[in-house]
């Protein structure tokens, strides 16, 4: 160990000795200190001797870079063995070879391109890429090289290649840094002058540190606004051949902006949501491309205020188109792989169907048929989405004559009574879908006692538990769910009278005077809360316990007539004169 560092001293000396010269003697640091190399076993090294490779009698100059050159290579070899990377980088290493590049940037090509090479190499040490990249000077010189290298060169594809490690894993505060100080603009401007070699590897360098640097959250708004950031992207995808490379790595650089939430809209005026819908039309269904595109519309598709742009833009009918291919990609003699891509685009359906303007031209490009069909799968997953969009559509839907129609049919009916009784998300989705659909219209004995009404008693259980987690803060089935919407559906099935025994018997009473005690409870969902609540006050099951209680006497004086939302204010102010709010 001892006469490693021995030798990897020896051959910075060189460095030194060499860059003295070449500044015209003036005095450089670079002592070796008290670096120690790790603990680890570095294994024996015999390339660890500078060999005489020149006769004494050469010209000074020509033996100084002749043992330059011999030190950069043995220094290479030794970079491109991973235990060696983290001596090396402890040893300062970083810094003599940065020193040389910013002296031979314009004199030597070989031994620039020499020193970068053995930066690339440090660079793969993830652990140490915020050390490397905090080596003094080395934006500026990537900068000078990125931006007068011509296309093609050695020492361009070195140093984007040095920018896309450094940005990689372990190179977080790196990726703020090289937006503020240009290099992300350099990078762009490299990936607009290697068009002609599109498909090179300097080009997917480039897009890939893109990707680094778009995987910062704080830093997304900023990048979608970097001039000449996204019309480069855009211009990557509509030229590059399907399932690319550089096709994959703009789509998911995109795709990271669009974790951002105050992205999702602007993206979409920008054209990128029409720009993705000609990919998911051309992608193959189990291509990692496809996966990219759909996931970024999934992102778009959760605000509330990008769904209706989106399904007017074909975003719906592309999804339908893609889960058909999807299917038949499946079915197809040695398909398979195509689930995961099948998955995300039945969730994109999900997310566009949960908007009052969607749920007419969705059903109308098939997505109630398609639904339908992927409730059935085996895959509980599929089946989970598939009740869920079932459930999005009914809710939604309600002031659509259309749409109520579609949903009251033979085919939805019969889907819904197998996924009510279905464990997990999917059989809670389906109980929504029912009580939507069959709850909330008069009183009489065929809606009341309809058998999906009656068949939502099985999943009551189901509703309390989502209530109680998302009341606590706290994922069920993979998702916090809308207080409002379960509030609604335990309203709608707690109709008929053996539902309300059920709903008893589970423990479903409390949770709904925690849902009146919290601050953000709206006024519709207080309204239906308390209609609920004088229903259960009326029921014979009411525990005996609470039966004399005055706000069960309150409510049940209270009859349907005068249980009106307007009057909602009014009998919260006698409740709160009871004890209600600390059952």
């Amino acid at each position: 160990m001892e006469s490693l560092r021995h030798a990897v001293t020896s051959l910075r000396n060189v460095l030194h000795e060499y860059l003295q010269h070449d500044a015209g003697g003036a005095e450089r640091g670079g002592e070796e200190g008290d670096h120690q190399p790790s603990s680890s076993s570095l294994g024996d090294f015999s390339l660890l001797s500078l060999r005489p490779i020149v006769d004494d009698k050469d010209d000074p100059a020509h033996k100084r870079i002749a043992l330059l050159q011999d030190a950069l290579r043995q220094l290479a070899s030794l970079s491109e063995d991973k235990e060696f990377r983290s001596l090396l980088i402890e040893m300062n290493l970083q810094a003599d070879l940065l020193a040389v590049v910013s002296r031979k940037v314009e004199q030597d090509e070989e031994i620039c391109h020499a020193a970068l090479n053995i930066l690339v190499n440090l660079s793969m040490c993830k652990d140490s890429r915020h050390t490397v990249y905090q080596t003094t000077g080395l934006a500026d010189v990537l900068l000078k090289i990125l931006r007068s290298a011509p296309p093609g060169s050695r020492l361009l594809a070195a140093s984007v290649t040095l920018v896309r490690n450094l940005s990689d894993q372990g190179g977080g505060d790196n990726r703020v840094q090289m937006f503020k100080s240009g290099v992300v603009n350099a990078v762009i401007h490299v990936i607009r002058a290697e068009r002609a070699n599109r498909e090179g590897e300097v080009v997917n360098a480039a897009l890939s540190a893109l990707s680094n640097v778009a995987s910062h959250n704080p830093s997304r708004p900023k990048l979608l606004r970097e001039k000449g950031f996204i019309d480069t992207l855009m211009e990557v995808i509509r030229s590059s051949e399907p399932n690319s490379r550089p096709l994959r790595t703009a789509l998911v650089t995109l795709t990271n902006l669009s974790c951002h939430k105050e992205n999702r809209l602007l993206m979409i005026e920008m054209g990128i949501a029409d720009l993705l819908i000609t990919v998911t039309l051309t992608a193959m269904p189990n291509s990692k491309h496809l996966e990219a595109a759909l996931v970024m519309l999934v992102n778009m598709s959760v605000m509330q205020e990008c769904r209706k742009a989106l399904v007017s833009g074909g975003t719906g009918e592309a999804a339908i188109a893609v889960i058909r291919a999807c299917m038949g990609y499946e079915s197809s003699a040695g398909g398979g792989g195509a689930g995961k891509n099948l998955e995300i685009a039945l969730k994109l359906v999900q997310n566009l169907s949960a908007d009052e303007a969607t749920g007419e031209s969705l059903i109308e490009h098939g997505a109630l048929e398609i639904t339908l069909l992927c409730a059935s799968s085996p895959d509980p997953k599929i089946c989970a989405v598939a009740a869920g969009i079932l459930s999005n559509l009914a809710l939604y839907g309600v002031k659509k004559t259309s749409v109520v129609r579609a949903l009251r049919s033979d085919a939805v009916a019969r889907e819904l009574a197998s996924l009510i009784h279905q464990p997990g998300r999917a059989g809670l989705s389906a109980s929504k879908a029912a009580a939507y659909l069959y709850g909330q219209h008069d009183d009489s004995d065929d809606v009341l006692d309809h058998p999906l009404i009656l068949s939502c008693r099985t999943a009551l259980d189901r509703l309390c538990e989502a209530l109680r987690h998302t009341l606590e803060g706290k994922e069920l089935f993979g998702v916090i769910f809308d207080v409002d919407e379960l509030v609604l559906a335990v309203y709608y099935i707690c109709r008929n009278r053996a539902n309300q025994e059920t709903f008893l018997a589970v423990g479903g009473l409390p949770l709904l005077c925690r849902v009146m005690q919290r601050d953000d409870t709206n006024r519709r969902t207080f309204f239906f809360t308390l209609r609920t609540l004088h229903r259960l006050a009326l029921h014979p099951a009411l525990p005996s316990e609470i039966q004399g209680s005055s706000w069960v006497r309150i409510l049940q004086v209270r009859g349907d007539d005068k249980m009106r939302e307007d009057e909602t204010e009014s009998v919260l102010a006698e409740l709160e004169r009871t004890d209600f709010f600390n059952l």
